[in-house]
């Protein structure tokens, strides 16, 4: 017996709110974590974070076995997300450094990671724009 997910409206509509689910989910995961390592047994005092963690897990991975067809990507302002990609990367270093600052090298260590935090999301934003990614779309369609 075949089952198509896309065909029964209460299946889809239930895929599509775990979806919502799981970005809101990690979000607030991610957000209470990092107030965790800023200020300690702030928030597993009231929460079991390996808890969240599951549910997070669960989500995400039927969201991601369930996902429809990608959407056409839209094009994005550069010069926004440099900004966005600029101003993360210094969030990222300075709560490395806040956390490594008692180490002899944290400082060094702390501006490696904001340097790769920066790049890893600027190079999200250019894949597009680069000869591989236009060769791999061009192997696809062939």
């Amino acid at each position: 017996m075949k089952f198509d997910l896309n065909k029964d409206k209460r299946i889809r509509k239930a895929l599509d709110i775990n979806q919502e689910l799981f970005q809101g989910l990690l979000v607030a995961f991610l957000v209470l974590l990092l107030m965790e390592q800023l200020w300690a047994r702030s928030v597993t005092r009231f929460l079991n974070m390996n808890i969240l963690l599951f549910i997070v897990i669960v989500s995400g991975a039927l969201a991601v076995l369930t996902q429809k067809e990608k959407k056409k990507r839209e094009d994005v302002n550069k010069k926004k997300w440099l900004i966005i990609s600029a101003v993360s990367g210094l969030l990222g270093g300075i709560i490395i450094w806040y956390q490594l600052n008692q180490f002899a090298y944290g400082a060094l260590i702390s501006v490696i990671g904001a340097l790769l935090i920066f790049l890893l999301s600027w190079l999200v934003v250019d894949e597009d724009a680069s000869t591989i990614g236009k060769n791999a779309k061009k192997r696809i369609k062939n």
